[in-house]
């Protein structure tokens, strides 16, 4: 199916979770598929989905440098732009946020050979960090991060 386009074919209400991994960007037209998964979920139901982090360190370098979002580049394939605000207006319209978790700090971010010294350093604090101090490293994801990952909830009130 196109989820583009095309009805998801279940009924309203069905489904407790729907879990959408590196969809919405993919698609020509999330906004529909926003609204069917809506639409079959049920009040209360959980949407996890995850899209590129655009503000993340790695991400504004790279914007930085080179004037385009690497997570789009032409050998890629995600087509929307899903920011902080597009998100709040396309989803949040429908949902409440959750949670927002940071996940896929690339190994390539504690690399030697590009960052020497510095590199070495951000292996440590980040392994101190996931050892001792979870909330510091969930800043040091939200700032290394490659990907976002919502949770949000269908409100309880609502129905479709």
């Amino acid at each position: 199916m196109d989820l583009s386009h095309d009805k998801i074919p279940w009924p309203d209400n069905y489904f407790q979770i729907v879990v959408g991994w590196c969809i919405l960007p993919h698609l020509e037209n999330p906004f529909h598929c926003i609204r069917e998964i809506y639409r079959v979920l049920d009040k209360g139901g959980l949407f996890i989905f995850s899209a590129p982090h655009l503000t993340s360190k790695p991400a504004i370098d790279y914007f930085v440098k080179h004037k385009d979002f690497g997570s789009y580049r032409a050998t890629n394939n995600h087509l929307i732009l899903f920011a902080p605000a597009i998100i709040k207006k396309s989803i949040l319209k429908y949902f409440d946020l959750l949670e927002v978790n940071y996940s896929a700090v690339r190994p390539k971010i504690f690399q030697i050979k590009k960052g020497g010294l510095k590199a070495k350093l951000r292996e440590l604090i980040y392994w101190l960090a996931e050892k001792y101090f979870p909330s510091f490293k969930k800043w040091l994801g939200y700032r290394w991060a490659y990907d976002a990952i919502y949770i949000v909830q269908k409100r309880k009130g609502e129905a479709v």
